[in-house]
């Protein structure tokens, strides 16, 4: 039987109380750097994630989330010997912004791209996705079956999100896209009709459609990307060869492919626009 890891709150205001105090690192030392694991506090795996979360990758309340990515971290701290998980509440574009850290992971379905990947380190890739497009189900846009078809849509996304850049640089629609502080605001737009497309990533897509109470929305197609996410961390940090090495377990094992059948059916079928 597994050991359980606990799950502990804590909130941004605790984090940052201490004022420019530099936070303790400790680890193994010897042959074995991951015996304990070079965490910020001993046993203790703090992870930073943007909150509200996006289903199904984080789901509930922001100390204690379920999900593939809770599922996956609770994976990694169980392998490095952690006894703890504590979740703290970070902006989205912070979590891959270059500078110390006050946190060890930093997730939430973070692309891994060239620029994010001068200012942090990146883990081994967890997930691969594409980007969703989203639209209301009682919109013009809702049969369309290429990039073309969209053209006059008025396209929006959260900012600094891969799926922005992917619709200016390559959709170019004839209105300009808009940029959201989250994508939570980006949905309620789109439910709204302030905007006719949201781009995100698929299964997220499919979350925000499955939990649209008020409004019935449609996953239509997706853009190919083939995106990997990463967990972010400090830039030379240690830490990364023992998240590096939990993952790849997970992956031996067998576990992530089995989270992700879980947490994502049906998220490979959907046509692709070019």
């Amino acid at each position: 039987m597994r050991r359980v890891i606990a799950v502990l709150a804590v909130s941004v205001l605790a984090l940052t109380a201490c004022g420019e105090e530099e936070p303790t690192v400790t680890g193994g030392t010897g042959a074995d750097p991951c015996a304990p694991p070079p965490l910020k506090q001993a046993g203790v795996l703090t992870v930073a994630a943007e909150h509200p979360y996006y289903e199904p990758f984080l789901i509930g309340e922001q100390a204690s989330p379920t999900g593939f990515e809770a599922d996956l971290i609770n994976g990694i701290a169980e392998r490095m010997g952690a006894d703890s998980v504590e979740w703290v509440n970070i902006a989205f574009d912070q979590l891959y912004a270059p500078g110390p850290k006050e946190w060890d992971v930093g997730v939430s379905e973070i692309t891994i791209t060239e620029e994010r990947d001068a200012a942090v380190d990146f883990s081994e890739p967890y997930f691969e996705a594409n980007q969703g497009i989203l639209v209301r189900a009682d919109s013009e846009f809702a049969s369309a079956t290429s990039a073309e078809d969209l053209a006059d849509a008025r396209f929006g996304a959260e900012a600094g999100t891969t799926g922005l850049a992917y619709v200016e640089e390559n959709v170019q629609p004839t209105q300009e896209v808009s940029q959201f502080d989250t994508t939570d605001i980006a949905a309620a737009a789109l439910k709204s009709g302030t905007i006719d497309v949201q781009v995100i990533d698929v299964p997220i897509a499919i979350g925000i459609r499955d939990t649209s109470a008020d409004v019935e929305l449609e996953v239509i197609g997706q853009f190919l990307t083939n995106e990997e996410y990463g967990l972010a961390m400090e830039e030379g940090t240690p830490l990364k060869e023992c998240v590096d090495a939990a993952i790849v377990e997970l992956k031996d094992e067998g576990i992530l492919d089995d989270s992700q059948a879980e947490w994502f059916p049906g998220s490979t079928d959907l046509p692709v626009f070019e």
